[in-house]
């Protein structure tokens, strides 16, 4: 893990510390999975994206030191318990003039986290 440290991959790194605390696999996923597999940071990141399994994401509930964050319907709020990720976009232009919302997804900060994770 010392090259990715040093090579700019400090985000990665610091999800992938958080995550491996979990018994449920998880990917890299969206431009981070492009800058590690070509083995260099090619552009600004706001966040890293995370890829679950839709039957293993209750396990982030039992993630301590972090915020966990639902957007749903493109608005941010509270993660209820019980209440499931809806993979299904919304095809309806509620964001905007032809601007569907898309599917719901939990947005992950810490104080160790330099980028929030965005798991979908």
């Amino acid at each position: 893990m010392n090259t990715i440290r040093s090579a700019g991959f400090e985000p990665v790194h610091a999800v992938g510390s958080l995550l491996s605390r979990l018994a449920a696999p998880w990917w890299i996923t969206g431009g981070w999975a492009i800058d590690l597999a070509v083995g260099h940071v090619t552009r600004d990141h706001a966040d890293v994206n995370v890829m679950m399994l839709e039957r293993d994401e209750h396990a982030l509930r039992g993630l301590t030191g972090v915020d966990v964050q639902l957007i749903a319907g493109g608005q941010p709020g509270s993660w209820p318990a019980g209440r499931r990720l809806t993979a299904v976009p919304d095809p309806g232009p509620k964001g905007g003039p032809g601007r569907p919302i898309g599917p719901d997804r939990l947005v992950v900060r810490g104080p160790d986290l330099p980028l929030p994770a965005e798991v979908s």
